[in-house]
């Protein structure tokens, strides 16, 4: 895959997005637009940063899914973005083997919402 992408995980899908291209990093700008909100949390699975709502759990009607990343279980509140980052710790786009490893072992499922 050319360019640079990211995945976006949304209540009941996955879908792959385009990320500017302009710049050599993913901004926070960027990250706070995916993610609809202005303050993110990153948990790192496998080498790959996945970006959520920090205050997530904090918002009415926000979804919360459980995922499973081959033998790790997690949960997480809200959109999350799952983008790379390099030796240095700046974030970039997926590369062609992470979205392989998402591919063949990322499973969610619709846990609930925040009331």
């Amino acid at each position: 895959m050319m360019g640079k992408f990211g995945m976006l995980l949304d209540i009941d899908k996955a879908s792959i997005i385009r990320l500017d291209e302009k710049e050599k990093y993913v901004s926070i700008k960027e990250i706070y637009k995916h993610t609809d909100t202005d303050i993110v949390t990153v948990v790192e699975v496998d080498g790959m940063d996945f970006w959520c709502d920090d205050e997530g759990l904090l918002k009415s009607g926000n979804f919360v899914n459980q995922y499973k990343y081959k033998d790790d279980t997690f949960q997480l509140a809200g959109k999350i973005l799952i983008l790379g980052h390099d030796e240095d710790g700046n974030t970039l786009g997926l590369t062609n083997e992470q979205f392989e490893k998402l591919s063949a072992n990322l499973k969610f499922v619709h846990y609930g919402m925040v009331r």
